[in-house]
């Protein structure tokens, strides 16, 4: 993909002055590799062109926009990421390890892969591991806290999205042992790669989760859901005109 279609192509509702801060080059690589479909549907889950039951309430389809699976909060693109249903927990959970252990396979600097972790925690909320030293305060290498602050300044829930910041490469650059080994060229593009895997895994799950795995699945649960719209008619019943 050529440059300036990448950008056409992944920076839909960016500030100019945030995709100066986004490290464009790494996320247009990576989507290079996928096949048109796989690209296509990633790039509506960066772009927040999800399914939820928020944006189909919108059009007129369920009565209820409340989530599937804590049914306490409207179901959001970023509540799928932060839902309190002890199964949605426990897969953000699983996903994340996966990730940290992948970017650990990579030779991510240790200093790096407990700041990625403790911060994509707090995203995902979820528990917050401990750590010596605590990634959270300023005693940091300062290349790390540059990384952190225009991260901050992206949002770290578009990290999730791809979007990083083009300081986390300086970052484990600066960071890597050399006398151990050479670092890896493509190590931006790894991290951008296993953020979005894991932003798919989330978003799958979910699927799974409301729509099931098999055609029988998917028959029982589309039954349960057209009987809980049947009460929620009967708990509230419309007015109608004489």
């Amino acid at each position: 993909m050529a440059y300036s279609d990448t950008l056409t192509y992944i920076c839909h509702s960016i500030a100019s002055h945030s995709i100066e801060l986004i490290n464009t080059s790494a996320l247009g690589k990576y989507l290079g590799t996928l096949k048109v479909f796989e690209r296509a549907s990633t790039v509506k889950l960066i772009h927040g062109w999800t399914s939820t039951l928020s944006t189909l309430c919108r059009q007129g389809r369920p009565p209820s926009s409340l989530c599937p699976r804590c049914h306490i909060t409207v179901e959001t693109s970023d509540h799928v990421f932060k839902c309190s249903h002890h199964e949605a927990m426990d897969k953000r959970s699983q996903c994340l390890k996966c990730t940290i252990a992948t970017l650990r396979n990579a030779n991510t600097p240790q200093l790096l892969l407990n700041t990625l972790q403790y911060k994509l925690s707090l995203v995902l909320d979820l528990p917050i591991p401990v750590f010596q030293p605590d990634p959270s305060i300023s005693t940091l290498p300062h290349c790390l806290i540059k990384a952190i602050r225009h991260q901050n300044l992206l949002g770290w829930h578009l990290m999730l999205c791809g979007y990083i910041s083009t300081f986390w490469l300086p970052a484990y650059n600066k960071l890597f042992d050399h006398t151990q080994s050479s670092p890896n060229l493509a190590w931006d593009v790894i991290l951008v790669c296993n953020l979005l895997q894991m932003f798919k895994s989330i978003w799958s799950d979910r699927n799974t989760s409301f729509h099931g795995n098999s055609r029988e699945e998917q028959r029982i649960k589309l039954w349960e859901y057209i009987l809980e719209q049947i009460k929620l008619i009967y708990k509230n019943p419309p007015k109608l005109d004489r």
